[in-house]
């Protein structure tokens, strides 16, 4: 009888395409842990610091003889599991072949429907359901049991689609996810100390409804860990590394603010000892920030608060209340201006376009950008659009992309900064990034995008006018020779 006696979980990208992130990929790290820890052997692949071909990967997985492959996909990377998916199959029908994540967990039906390679999708959290699907099989020779969060190709000859969503009560129970591999990652340079980024989860879940965001279809309520909980992880790592650099990349790590100052001075506490400093990072909303008091805001800055990414996302009323952000200006003003009062770095989350943008809505963004001090920040924010991915709410207007702006001028301005993204941008960051540049010419170099937005929008200058008049490559030119 056939047995899963070696596991190995992957998450694939394109070798190459996916440089900008190089963070843990912590799916694929949970569920290694509660696998090893029911005893079974099982590696991991993470394609942000494993670098193989797609060929290669396949010959890994051969030669290695795993009994099951499980793919973590997002909507960025599903087709080129799925196509790593089939070859292992056709090599060697006899490994099975499991998907997961959070692409997997909208798309199951779609999955098991089209692709007869893939055995099992989970859906959800599953890190219980993983274990038992390895149980289930070592003890019949094949899947018998229809786990509720599990959709499979074939039980008793016919497909069974899940009706459910798995998750995960009481977070505190989890095994920590798998660091051996914690420092092969990205690191971050602050005042020329360089550390370890390390990205750690404290909650699932999120309360909002924001039509951008998958993470409401999966109707789960918002968990977290213990501050306790999360600080013995935190001072394992430390205990391996101390230069570390902590990325909380929970949704709304605000949540609850108590417990997320406790775990702010629990990090404090364990660098004091040794006259260490933690920074650490996380994202919180605006309305979420301003229920803080500024002696609480005083406090997680002084506890080694590097920065807060907010999700601003736009600075329209209408569009705020089109995302059914319930959040408005003046309080996403507000908030930008108490936390540049208190010297805290921000991160801007930020969507321009929508298919209901309005020329009068863009307007009121420049507006905005002028009046919060984002015109020049970096990186430019004028780029981004919402995209309808696969189970939010968005996704249910049936977006057509090759027809997405109901306002053809809005869509005019939309082709224009596309074409600077593709021909300037790059060009702009090696600059910014990897040379040395005198004051001026860096300013000039972040605001260059937010003026031919302007450019686009007030004057309706294509990208090729805007770039003559204004010599662009010319200077650019000049500031790449001197560099």
């Amino acid at each position: 009888m056939n047995k899963i006696n070696k596991v190995l979980l992957v998450y694939a990208v394109i070798p190459n395409e996916n440089e900008h992130r190089k963070i843990q990929m912590l799916g694929i790290s949970y569920l290694q842990s509660a696998i090893e820890k029911a005893g079974i052997k099982c590696d991991r692949f993470d394609g942000n610091i494993d670098f193989f071909s797609k060929e290669d990967l396949i010959n890994f997985i051969i030669v290695n003889n795993y009994d099951l492959v499980g793919f973590s996909i997002l909507f960025s990377n599903t087709e080129f599991s799925i196509e790593i998916a089939k070859e292992v199959k056709q090599k060697n029908s006899n490994i099975i072949i499991i998907f997961g994540g959070p692409n997997a967990t909208v798309t199951h039906k779609e999955l098991i429907d089209n692709n007869n390679f893939i055995d099992v999708v989970m859906r959800g959290e599953g890190e219980a359901d993983i274990v038992s699907l390895i149980n289930d099989y070592n003890l019949n020779g094949r899947f018998t049991i229809p786990l509720e969060g599990c959709s499979y190709q074939n039980i008793k000859n016919k497909k069974v689609y899940s009706k459910k969503i798995s998750k995960i009560d009481n977070l505190d129970e989890l095994a920590n996810p798998d660091r051996r591999n914690a420092f092969s990652y990205s690191k971050t340079v602050i005042d020329g100390k360089e550390y370890y980024n390390i990205d750690i989860s404290t909650s699932r879940g999120c309360p909002y409804q924001c039509t951008f965001c998958s993470v409401p279809m999966f109707k789960l309520k918002w968990r977290c860990r213990s501050a306790e909980n999360v600080i013995n992880e935190i001072t394992k790592i430390y205990q391996r590394k101390k230069n570390i650099y902590i990325i909380f990349i929970d949704d709304n790590f605000l949540v609850d603010v108590d417990r997320a100052l406790k775990i702010a001075e629990g990090i404090y506490k364990i660098g004091k000892k040794d006259n260490v400093t933690i920074p650490f990072v996380f994202a919180a909303r605006t309305d979420q920030l301003l229920r803080m008091t500024v002696d609480q805001l005083r406090k997680i800055k002084e506890y080694g608060c590097y920065s807060i990414e907010v999700g601003i996302e736009n600075g329209s009323d209408t569009v705020l209340k089109r995302m059914k952000k319930n959040i408005n200006v003046k309080q996403n003003l507000k908030v930008i201006n108490l936390l540049n009062n208190l010297h805290l770095n921000i991160g801007i989350d930020f969507i321009l376009f929508d298919n209901k943008t309005t020329i009068f809505e863009l307007k009121e963004n420049f507006d905005f950008f002028r009046e919060s001090g984002l015109l020049g920040y970096y990186p430019a924010i004028v780029y981004n659009q919402m995209y309808p991915y696969p189970g939010t709410e968005f996704a249910k207007q049936k977006i057509e992309m090759n027809n997405y702006f109901e306002n053809k001028d809005v869509a005019f301005v939309y082709e224009q900064v596309e074409h600077f993204a593709s021909k300037l941008q790059p060009r702009i960051d090696n600059l910014i990034l990897n040379k040395k540049l005198n004051f001026s010419d860096e300013l000039w170099l972040k605001i260059l995008p937010y003026l031919a937005f302007e450019k686009f929008l007030y004057d309706n200058y294509d990208f090729n006018q805007f770039e003559q008049e204004n010599k662009i490559d010319e200077r650019l030119k000049k500031l790449e020779e001197e560099n």
